[in-house]
């Protein structure tokens, strides 16, 4: 901000030459300078002292610099109105709503998982077997010709065809009425898996791909299963994407939840109630360790008997190690 004391004034009323504000007013050089300025001239243009058109106060303070515009300053200027559509956009609220009737509208385009369906044979050909139309999880669906949208490095969208897609519901518990009331399922977003009509993975640039998501995403699963009520307490397991966690169910007569990935499976958020957490993970893939034993050291200081359970691939057989409590 910069000022010029001696810079000439205009003759004003006698009632200026005690007043506070008897100097020109200053050029504003930034942000903070234009709030002072506009304070400012709120405060001299309310003066009666002198007719507006007499205040020495509304001077600018260098004969070198541009003029005030004292519009830019009034609080009742007419400032550019931001679009209803650019605003809409930048507004995070429009656009969880948004995501939400897209899942919406997929899920309902989408209908439940049969043996003779392209997502039932790629459940097949990934070894999971004893399956039927009624046995497919609810949280499993399949869409029969859905978008695949590609963008390049250029920005430039374009649509690569319509494929079978599985759609996995990533949901999460909320709680609109109260944390002292039952708890309600939210789907805040749908994990997509390009197919073939044979159940083989689609030849896009990346066959797997998720909506956007309607609110925060942390600590969702696809819900294949109930948890398990047993004697000694309820028990689940959690694993890193849709078919491993259906792996792990089959051999292990376990229900058992799918997170999007591995950076997903620390921020994994339990049912309440839960006694037993077994946490698998894929040798094969060191990432996944990391966050697995954080996800059981959460889960065992808040009182649960927590498990990684690390299965290592083999041709013949599989072998399953276990370390309680991590």
């Amino acid at each position: 901000m910069s000022s010029t004391p001696n810079n000439p004034r205009r003759a004003g009323a006698p009632a200026c030459k005690s007043c506070r504000d008897n100097f020109p007013l200053p050029q504003a050089l930034d942000v903070f300078d234009q709030m002072v300025v506009a304070g400012y001239v709120e405060r001299r243009t309310a003066c009666t002292a002198c007719p507006a058109a007499h205040k020495p106060c509304l001077e600018p303070a260098a004969q070198g610099l541009p003029a005030v515009d004292l519009r830019a300053y009034s609080p009742h200027a007419a400032r550019p109105a931001q679009s209803t559509e650019s605003a809409r956009r930048s507004n995070p609220r429009h656009a969880y709503e948004q995501n939400r009737q897209r899942i919406a509208q997929l899920w309902s385009e989408a209908q439940p998982i049969t043996s003779g369906d392209a997502a039932g044979h790629y459940l097949v050909r990934q070894g999971l077997q004893g399956h039927d139309a009624a046995n497919w999880p609810d949280a499993l669906r399949l869409h029969p010709a859905l978008e695949y949208w590609h963008t390049d490095r250029t920005s430039r969208a374009a649509c690569l065809g319509a494929f079978p897609a599985l759609l996995a519901a990533l949901e999460i518990d909320v709680h609109p009425h109260g944390l002292h009331q039952p708890a309600e399922r939210h789907k805040v977003a749908l994990q997509r898996i390009y197919l073939t009509e044979h159940g083989t993975p689609a030849t896009v640039p990346s066959f797997i791909k998720a909506t956007g998501t309607d609110g925060h995403i942390k600590g969702a699963a696809v819900r294949l299963s109930a948890p398990r009520v047993q004697a000694d307490g309820v028990v689940l397991g959690v694993a890193v994407g849709v078919v491993s966690a259906l792996r792990f169910a089959a051999a292990l007569r376990m229900p058992v939840w799918a997170v999007a990935d591995a950076a997903a499976l620390a921020h994994f958020r339990w049912p309440r109630g839960l006694s037993h957490l077994h946490v698998f993970t894929d040798t094969s893939d060191a990432a996944h360790a990391v966050p697995a034993c954080e996800l059981a050291r959460k889960a065992a200081r808040c009182g649960l008997s927590s498990y990684v359970q690390t299965v290592t691939p083999q041709r013949a057989a599989q072998s399953i190690h276990t370390a309680p409590n991590v």
